[in-house]
């Protein structure tokens, strides 16, 4: 670069530091933030309508032991949110959708092996892509989903391949789910349960005994009323062997007003990710 272009460039850069730096932080003129509550217009429906999926694929049997702590864990925190709803539909999942049309006292009571298998599907594999297309079809505005598995893939022999292929189908599927309703969310819980039976990787499998294994609870709605849930029903406070939580939702834009006292007066706008 030309060193008689340099040198002004120099002094310009040096002369805005100056300004700013005498605008906003000298000691004679504060800058000052101020955050003022507002009466928010969201409206919550009428309706709210509790989905929940549990997963009866083989691999989620050996979690339906005596002593399981999924059990115990769903039942928690299904019953407690069932309270903040109208409705509540339960359902088992496989390779279809298998409504249960009893209680949820009768619906937990009856995770059993043997319930899972009378309950039918295709057991033997797990297509989550398939599972969530179809919970995902089903989901409306005023829907809270909750969604019980181990999140086990069957894993062909060219894996690399799968992953990614798996990978872009799920962002699709909420890509359009995100298309019907922008203000949707997801939270995605890792929890621990007592794990007595086989514990299966593609077409391999082994037998566990007194282990605990991961497993994982999906809750997806409006993010309103996944605000109202997290107030009312924190999930940290219901269930006792969580691991973990990640929260995810669209961009957020708010407005962010920055004020220097009769000097300077700034309006952008700041985004998040996540809540």
């Amino acid at each position: 670069m030309n060193k008689k272009l340099i040198i002004p460039l120099i002094l310009g850069v040096v002369l805005i530091t100056i300004f700013l730096y005498a605008t906003f932080f000298s000691s004679s003129n504060k800058v000052v933030l101020e955050i003022k509550p507002f009466k928010s217009n969201i409206s919550m429906p009428d309706t709210t309508i509790l989905k929940v999926y549990i997963e009866n694929s083989g691999s989620m049997d050996a979690y339906m032991c005596p002593g399981s702590n999924l059990k115990d864990a769903v039942f928690d925190y299904i019953s407690d949110v069932n309270k903040s709803t109208t409705i509540c539909e339960l359902n088992y999942i496989n390779s279809v959708v298998i409504p249960y049309k009893g209680s949820l006292d009768s619906f937990i009571k009856n995770l059993t092996p043997i319930s899972f298998a009378k309950a039918g599907g295709n057991r033997s594999d797990t297509d989550l892509r398939m599972m969530f297309k179809t919970i995902m079809e089903n989901h409306k505005s005023n829907t809270i989903t909750i969604f019980v598995s181990d999140c086990i893939l069957d894993i062909p022999q060219n894996a690399v391949h799968f992953f990614g292929n798996c990978q872009i189908s799920l962002k699709n599927i909420f890509n359009d789910a995100l298309t019907k309703n922008p203000n949707i969310g997801v939270e995605i819980a890792k929890l621990e349960s007592k794990f007595e039976g086989y514990w299966y990787c593609g077409k391999n499998r082994e037998k566990l005994s007194n282990v605990k294994r991961p497993y994982y609870i999906w809750i997806i709605g409006d993010v309103n009323i996944l605000a109202k849930i997290n107030k009312t029903t924190p999930i940290s406070d219901v269930i006792l062997e969580l691991r973990n939580i990640v929260p995810f939702r669209q961009q957020q834009t708010f407005l962010l007003i920055l004020t220097r006292r009769n000097i300077l007066s700034i309006t952008g706008t700041l985004s998040t990710l996540i809540f």
